[in-house]
Parts: structure tokens; C-alpha cells; sequence
């Protein structure tokens, strides 16, 4: 799905954000320190990882499962003289040992990893202990009239604009995994279920995106709830980000 909808990929992420994602991008990255060991997942096209590496001056590795994704990304990063490493790879099997990174990020990719329990097992794994996870994400509209009118831009314009793409079902896709994916709220406490210190989260442009900042605690603490860490998880045929990471 994301190697044919490669090549409109990044026109339609900011048309579909009205020009706000390269803003909420910096957002994400907004808290690393300089040195920082990151990994972006579900990197795409390289936009979060260009923001990422202004923080940190520090080479990004973004892992990918599209290779068309990957190769816009390696592009894009040399156009802007970011230090970029991708890998092909899949966000339930991760080739890195464990606790290889200060911090992870994760730009419109968590709702399309299932099962999301056996993600972040992954994500924990890969993190040091004290690391933090960002997450930037389009959580499910709230209710009330701004909460249809979101719904509504999702359901109507989304996969009209999606009609601009190679594959315009990914467009309906992203709308429906949007209002699945739930509010800004229960992905905080699901980041909580999987062990993870949740600070409450960010929201955007009027609750369009939120960014939330996970800690993985310094001290042991026990395995996570329905998942192994490292346990090789069978991953489902979406272990990739779906459009707006």
C-alpha cells in the first residue's frame, strides 16, 4: 500500500493537515537532547527523522517496511544534510538488541501496528531503561459538534483528497483507522497498561493530532500485560504506517 502511494505521499500529508504536519513533527521531536540515540519507526519519507536530527545532531535509524518509503526518505534526508540510516524492517521483530536506544518516535504508525500489545513489547525491548517514547498520532474525533466535524472531515474529504493517490483506499483507510484508534485518553492508558509512565498528552489543532511522551521506568518493573518483550509476535499485514504518519 505505501510503495503506491509513494510518490503523493507527503502532498496529500500536508494537504489532508492544511500545512500543520511539518509543525506537529517538530512537536514530536521537541523534547530530545542533543547525542540521543533514536530510533523513528514507521519513518516513511523521512520528515520526523529530519526534525529528530536538529535536536539531536545525532544519526537517526528509521525503520521502514516499504522500501519506496525508504528510498523517498534516504532522498529527502540527503537533500538536508541529516544523518539518516534506514532499514527495511518489521516493528515486531526489531534488529537491535536490547535497550539500543535512548528514545524511540513513532509519527502516525502506532494505530496501524496490530496487535498494538505486541508493539509495544517491541518498543519497550528496544528502549533503555529511563528512555522515552514520542508518539504522533490523529487520536479517534471526541464528542460533541467539534468531534463530527472531524469525523466528517475524515469520511468525506480525506478519501476525496485520497483520490489524488496511486491508491486511493489507503486514504479510506487512514479515515476509519483514525476513528478506531481511539481517544487522546485511552491511548494514554493503554501506553500505561503496557508499563509505560504516560504523562497526559498533547493535543493539536483543535484535537486534530496529539503527541504523547511515555517513559520506560529506570527501575525493573514486570512484564508487560499480554505480551513478551523479544518474544517474535506474529505481526498482522499492517505492521507498517498507514497515511499521515
Amino acid at each position: 500500500m505505501f510503495d503506491r502511494a509513494a510518490p503523493r505521499y507527503d502532498l496529500l500529508n500536508s494537504l489532508m493537515s492544511l500545512g500543520r504536519d511539518a509543525a506537529w513533527r517538530r512537536e514530536l521531536a521537541r523534547e530530545l537532547r542533543p547525542g540521543e540515540r533514536v530510533l523513528d519507526l514507521c519513518c516513511g519519507s523521512a520528515r520526523s527523522a529530519v526534525a529528530v536530527h536538529r535536536r539531536t545532531g545525532a544519526v537517526v535509524v528509521g525503520v521502514d517496511l516499504s522500501a519506496r518509503m525508504l528510498a523517498a526518505g534516504r532522498a529527502h534526508a540527503a537533500a538536508r544534510g541529516t544523518g539518516f540510516a534506514p532499514v527495511r524492517g518489521d516493528a515486531f521483530r526489531l534488529p537491535f538488541r536490547d535497550g539500543g536506544f535512548d528514545a524511540l518516535t513513532v509519527a502516525w504508525g502506532l494505530r496501524n501496528l496490530a496487535p498494538e500489545t505486541a508493539a509495544l513489547a517491541e518498543l519497550w525491548r528496544v528502549l533503555r531503561p529511563g528512555g522515552w517514547l514520542h508518539v504522533l498520532d490523529s487520536p479517534t474525533p471526541p464528542a460533541g459538534f467539534l468531534g463530527a466535524a472531524h469525523r466528517a472531515y475524515l469520511r468525506g474529504v480525506v478519501p476525496l483528497l485520497g483520490r489524488l493517490s496511486a491508491d486511493p483506499a489507503a486514504y479510506r483507510y487512514l479515515a476509519e483507522s483514525v476513528i478506531a484508534f481511539g481517544t487522546a485518553g485511552e491511548v494514554a492508558a493503554r501506553l500505561a497498561d503496557a508499563g509505560f509512565e504516560c504523562r497526559p498528552p498533547v493535543t493539536l489543532f483543535c484535537r486534530a493530532a496529539a503527541v504523547w511522551r511515555a517513559r520506560r521506568p529506570a527501575v525493573p518493573a514486570a512484564p508487560l500485560r499480554n505480551a513478551t518483550p523479544g518474544a517474535g509476535a506474529v505481526p498482522s499485514a499492517r505492521a507498517a504506517a498507514a497515511p499521515g504518519r
